[in-house]
């Protein structure tokens, strides 16, 4: 958005921005916020030393922006910051060693999806088969549609070599989008 000439793009892309920002917010994605904060305060350092006082800013429109939202909606935001506090202290109790059931059985699915990549390491179970392939290798008895990573989904469906491709494919598109940015510094 600070990068655009033309205000009505800044516009629209800061709205845009907030908007999905809000979006993960009321989704209540314990590792969708934890990526976010570990992105937002990385965010500034990764740019170029002329752009990060601009980085700052952004971070900081963002921040008030979600202020914003937040006052406007309290009632909304106060009720969702209070469940998700629960959730993120589960969490961390879950790390410590108390057991959630929720937690667990996405532990489970994890230990499920290694038993089914060592059926098929190679060329894995096939694009879009997780859902259907997990009924045979559960360990209890829970139905999933993914189990609730995409490493373990990728690497269960394509295989060590399909999820070799999909991250090549990420990491190239991460280096080529940091490329332009230095290039346009």
């Amino acid at each position: 958005a600070l990068d655009v000439r033309r205000w009505w793009a800044r516009v629209l892309y800061g709205a845009l921005a907030g908007f999905f920002v809000v979006m993960l917010i009321l989704s209540q994605s314990r590792g969708g916020l934890l990526a976010f904060l570990i992105t937002v305060l990385l965010f500034p350092i990764m740019l170029p030393r002329g752009q990060r006082l601009r980085g700052i800013l952004a971070v900081f429109l963002l921040v008030a922006y979600l202020a914003l939202i937040f006052w406007l909606k309290r009632d909304v935001f106060l009720s969702m910051l209070l469940s998700m506090t629960v959730r993120m202290r589960q969490l961390f109790a879950f790390a410590g060693g108390v057991q959630d059931a929720s937690l667990y059985a996405r532990v489970v699915m994890i230990r499920d999806s290694w038993t089914m990549l060592v059926h098929r390491p190679v060329l894995g179970t096939g694009a879009g088969t997780y859902q259907d392939v997990y009924t045979q290798f559960r360990s209890i008895p829970f139905y999933a549609k993914f189990p609730h990573s995409i490493v373990f989904e990728q690497l269960v469906e394509m295989g060590i070599l399909g999820a070799g491709a999909f991250l090549a494919l990420v990491g190239s598109l991460l280096l080529r989008g940091l490329r332009i940015a230095r290039r346009e510094q």
